[in-house]
Protein backbone atom coordinates (compact mmCIF):
# COMPACT_ATOMS: atom_id res chain seq x y z
CA UNK A 1 0.00 0.00 0.00
CA UNK A 2 1.26 3.09 -1.22
CA UNK A 3 0.83 6.83 0.42
CA UNK A 4 -0.97 7.49 -2.98
CA UNK A 5 -3.47 4.86 -2.31
CA UNK A 6 -5.02 5.44 0.74
CA UNK A 7 -7.73 8.00 -0.58
CA UNK A 8 -8.57 5.10 -3.24
CA UNK A 9 -8.36 2.78 0.12
CA UNK A 10 -10.94 4.86 1.75
CA UNK A 11 -13.54 5.20 -1.43
CA UNK A 12 -13.32 1.21 -1.99
CA UNK A 13 -13.79 0.79 2.18
CA UNK A 14 -16.38 3.19 2.22
CA UNK A 15 -18.17 1.60 -0.54
CA UNK A 16 -17.93 -1.97 0.31
CA UNK A 17 -19.10 -0.88 3.75
CA UNK A 18 -22.05 0.18 2.11
CA UNK A 19 -23.21 -2.18 0.05
CA UNK A 20 -22.47 -4.77 3.02
CA UNK A 21 -24.13 -3.23 5.89
CA UNK A 22 -26.46 -0.22 4.35
CA UNK A 23 -29.91 -0.52 2.50
CA UNK A 24 -28.88 2.85 0.35
CA UNK A 25 -25.70 2.63 -1.90
CA UNK A 26 -23.33 5.27 -3.67
CA UNK A 27 -22.98 5.22 -7.50
CA UNK A 28 -19.23 5.47 -9.08
CA UNK A 29 -20.23 8.67 -10.10
CA UNK A 30 -20.82 9.71 -6.25
CA UNK A 31 -17.64 7.67 -4.92
CA UNK A 32 -15.57 9.71 -7.97
CA UNK A 33 -16.95 13.02 -7.05
CA UNK A 34 -16.07 12.34 -3.08
CA UNK A 35 -12.64 11.17 -4.12
CA UNK A 36 -12.36 14.72 -6.31
CA UNK A 37 -12.23 13.08 -9.75
CA UNK A 38 -8.75 11.34 -9.11
CA UNK A 39 -9.61 7.57 -10.15
CA UNK A 40 -11.92 6.55 -12.34
CA UNK A 41 -14.63 4.05 -12.21
CA UNK A 42 -12.45 1.19 -13.28
CA UNK A 43 -9.59 2.22 -10.85
CA UNK A 44 -12.05 2.00 -8.18
CA UNK A 45 -13.37 -1.55 -9.62
CA UNK A 46 -10.37 -2.70 -10.25
CA UNK A 47 -8.92 -1.90 -6.66
CA UNK A 48 -12.33 -3.03 -4.99
CA UNK A 49 -11.14 -6.04 -6.74
CA UNK A 50 -8.12 -6.24 -5.48
CA UNK A 51 -8.99 -5.55 -2.00
CA UNK A 52 -11.87 -8.32 -1.69
CA UNK A 53 -9.09 -10.51 -2.88
CA UNK A 54 -6.82 -9.38 -0.05
CA UNK A 55 -9.23 -9.89 2.97
CA UNK A 56 -10.44 -13.26 1.28
CA UNK A 57 -13.61 -12.13 0.31
CA UNK A 58 -14.64 -12.12 4.42
CA UNK A 59 -17.29 -8.85 4.93
CA UNK A 60 -18.30 -11.24 7.95
CA UNK A 61 -18.19 -8.82 10.97
CA UNK A 62 -22.15 -8.63 11.02
CA UNK A 63 -21.63 -12.50 12.22
CA UNK A 64 -20.28 -11.41 15.47
CA UNK A 65 -22.64 -8.74 16.06
CA UNK A 66 -25.67 -11.57 15.13
CA UNK A 67 -24.33 -13.89 17.53
CA UNK A 68 -24.09 -11.12 19.95
CA UNK A 69 -27.88 -9.97 19.84
CA UNK A 70 -29.07 -13.86 20.28
CA UNK A 71 -26.74 -14.03 23.07
CA UNK A 72 -27.99 -10.64 24.48
CA UNK A 73 -32.05 -12.36 24.21
CA UNK A 74 -30.19 -15.52 26.12
CA UNK A 75 -29.10 -13.92 29.01
CA UNK A 76 -31.77 -11.50 29.01
CA UNK A 77 -29.92 -8.12 28.45
CA UNK A 78 -31.32 -4.78 29.46
CA UNK A 79 -30.56 -2.10 27.01
CA UNK A 80 -27.73 -0.88 29.16
CA UNK A 81 -25.87 -4.13 28.80
CA UNK A 82 -26.54 -4.61 25.23
CA UNK A 83 -25.37 -1.18 24.16
CA UNK A 84 -22.39 -1.77 26.27
CA UNK A 85 -21.43 -4.80 25.08
CA UNK A 86 -22.15 -3.52 21.21
CA UNK A 87 -19.97 -0.69 21.83
CA UNK A 88 -17.43 -3.22 23.38
CA UNK A 89 -17.89 -5.74 20.36
CA UNK A 90 -17.35 -2.69 17.44
CA UNK A 91 -14.27 -1.77 19.01
CA UNK A 92 -12.49 -5.33 19.28
CA UNK A 93 -13.78 -5.56 14.92
CA UNK A 94 -11.01 -3.03 14.62
CA UNK A 95 -8.55 -5.18 15.53
CA UNK A 96 -7.76 -7.98 12.99
CA UNK A 97 -6.38 -10.36 14.96
CA UNK A 98 -9.59 -10.49 16.51
CA UNK A 99 -10.77 -12.47 12.85
CA UNK A 100 -8.57 -15.24 14.27
CA UNK A 101 -10.83 -16.24 16.66
CA UNK A 102 -14.17 -17.97 16.01
CA UNK A 103 -17.50 -15.68 15.61
CA UNK A 104 -19.20 -17.05 18.68
CA UNK A 105 -16.31 -17.12 20.96
CA UNK A 106 -15.59 -12.82 20.13
CA UNK A 107 -19.29 -12.80 20.91
CA UNK A 108 -19.58 -14.66 23.84
CA UNK A 109 -16.31 -13.21 25.75
CA UNK A 110 -18.09 -9.56 24.96
CA UNK A 111 -21.41 -10.97 26.54
CA UNK A 112 -18.74 -12.20 29.64
CA UNK A 113 -17.33 -8.99 29.73
CA UNK A 114 -20.72 -7.02 30.19
CA UNK A 115 -21.65 -9.40 32.99
CA UNK A 116 -18.84 -9.28 35.06
CA UNK A 117 -18.76 -5.66 34.42
CA UNK A 118 -22.08 -5.43 35.89
CA UNK A 119 -21.90 -8.52 38.39
CA UNK A 120 -24.61 -7.39 40.43
CA UNK A 121 -27.48 -7.44 37.53
CA UNK A 122 -25.66 -10.83 36.71
CA UNK A 123 -24.39 -13.03 39.23
CA UNK A 124 -24.57 -15.89 37.12
CA UNK A 125 -21.92 -14.53 34.56
CA UNK A 126 -19.56 -17.94 34.46
CA UNK A 127 -22.71 -19.83 32.72
CA UNK A 128 -21.07 -17.86 30.16
CA UNK A 129 -18.43 -20.92 30.04
CA UNK A 130 -20.91 -23.59 29.11
CA UNK A 131 -21.79 -21.72 25.35
CA UNK A 132 -18.23 -22.09 24.31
Amino acid sequence: MTKENLQLLGICSFDLATRFMESVNFTYEDLIQLAAFQYSKKQIIQFEFELLKEIKYNLSQEECLNFYDILCLLFDFDLEDYYLGKHLLELALFDPLIYSYSKVNVATSVVYLVMKFNIQKHPDYKKCYQIN
